[in-house]
């Protein structure tokens, strides 16, 4: 366009400073959602593994690491008529409601009914709507 004179050379530029400006903010915005990525996978590993050790560290610890168990579970700990009620963080509660998914999983005397074979349990996993809600089948986010 600038070559065939449509186009100034300070039209040019204008434009170039623009969309120079809009390119570094994009590369911001990526770069601060890779970010918010990063810390989000991390404070998952952090629960998953909370999930995975807790009931052991319960079960075998001393009287700190039951402590920390509890704890982590939540906040607003009232112990009242020898009952101890906890406020469960939100990324627990997630558990819970998925537990039950894995639970009818691995429950099931039978494999469903079906025209194919399943051999593979994470398929299994993969179209449950309690394990992946907002997810279908094909691993695409649902409108």
């Amino acid at each position: 366009m600038r070559a065939r004179g449509e186009l100034t050379e300070e039209e040019f530029l204008l434009k170039k400073g623009a969309l120079s400006k809009e390119k570094l903010c994009l590369q911001e915005l990526l770069n601060d959602t890779l970010n918010r990525v990063d810390k989000w996978l991390d404070a998952a590993g952090k629960v998953f593994d909370f999930a995975r050790d807790a009931k052991n560290s319960f079960e075998t610890g001393d009287l700190e690491a039951k402590r920390r168990v509890i704890a982590a579970l939540g906040s607003n700990l009232i112990l009242k008529d020898k009952v101890l009620t906890i406020k469960i963080e939100k990324p627990l509660i997630f558990l819970e409601k998925i537990s039950s998914g894995v639970k009818e999983i691995y429950s099931r005397l039978e494999p469903e009914k079906r025209h194919e074979k399943t051999t593979n349990i994470g398929a299994l996993f993969e179209k449950s709507p309690l394990i992946l809600p907002g997810v279908d089948s094909n691993h695409q986010p649902c409108d």
